[in-house]
């Protein structure tokens, strides 16, 4: 959709900046509607708010593109993307970070609500189960003591979430604003320091340094994707961009989607904490791996 390339950081930036914005706000509504209310009151609401997604479809107007005499047949459009994209060693390593990120470190926020979990007893007495259930149960006592809650762990969970989505905004107008002063030092700050923050939110019981951490990571989890979706985008020339970006989108949303079943078969013979941390810890490894095996990554402008 962008015409200049030296326009493509700000583009990615204030995609994600729309984007996590949404996943700021959205979490605390949602847990201040799930608990007097409950789910159903979310899900409604949350449908309603696609009509500005269908209207904004509605309004976009891409940009003219020169027209091709003949189109090639499906299969050999695919073999060409993925044969240029097997000869770029750049490219292969910037998705294989994609790759490992979205397999090890972003299953985390699939296991969040276990880190906040607590079980109401047939007496009314809340238990925390979770290893942060406990520290976050004076802001769910004070908030459930101003309106009903019928479920104790929407508002701990909402407010994490909330961080996070803060941070991940705040990640957005860092990459719109200085992203281009060296893409691959900012991506390399965001490969390393994701996983390692997780490693640390998986070792705290406090709810309040957790969401402080929920922070920092939604800062670095934007930097990340959002500089490897750029370089990427570069990387690649303008007749093949769209399949490159097409191996992208399915190295990051399917790998997300295999990541979260790891995640989950680990979490059920260990608990939450080591899931989060041991995949976290691999992410981190591969990372630094990559660091010294290819340093023309951090050196990408």
């Amino acid at each position: 959709m962008i015409d200049d390339r030296a326009d493509l950081d700000s583009g990615i930036a204030l995609n994600s900046a729309i984007f996590n914005l949404g996943r700021a706000i959205g979490p605390m509504f949602a847990g201040l509607l799930i608990a007097p209310l409950g789910f159903g009151a979310a899900f409604l609401i949350n449908g309603a708010t696609f009509l500005a997604v269908i209207a904004g479809l509605l309004m976009m107007r891409l940009l003219p593109r020169p027209q091709v005499a003949r189109q090639p047949r499906l299969t050999a459009h695919l073999t060409e993307g993925l044969r240029y994209m097997w000869r770029q060693q750049t490219l292969k390593v910037l998705l294989s970070l994609v790759a490992v990120s979205a397999f090890l470190s972003s299953p985390f926020l699939t296991l969040m609500p276990l880190f906040v979990q607590s079980n109401v007893l047939p007496n009314g007495i809340v238990q925390p189960v979770g290893p942060l259930a406990a520290s976050a149960k004076p802001l769910n006592d004070w908030v459930c003591s101003r309106m009903t809650c019928q479920d104790p762990n929407a508002v701990p969970y909402g407010v994490m979430l909330g961080a996070f989505g803060i941070g991940a905004l705040l990640g957005a107008l860092i990459v719109g604003a200085y992203g281009q002063r060296g893409r691959g030092q900012w991506l390399t700050l965001g490969n390393l320091a994701l996983p390692f923050g997780l490693c640390v939110f998986a070792a705290t019981r406090s709810f309040w340094l957790a969401i402080v951490l929920m922070l920092g990571i939604g800062v670095v989890f934007v930097i990340q994707n959002a500089l490897a979706n750029t370089l990427v985008q570069i990387s690649s020339p303008d007749s093949l961009r769209g399949r490159v970006m097409s191996i992208y989108a399915i190295m990051f949303q399917g790998m997300q989607g295999a990541g979260r079943m790891q995640a989950g078969l680990v979490e059920n013979f260990t608990t939450a904490p080591f899931s989060v941390a041991i995949g976290a810890l691999a992410s981190l490894v591969y990372g630094i791996f990559v660091f010294f095996k290819w340093p023309q990554i951090r050196r990408m402008k």
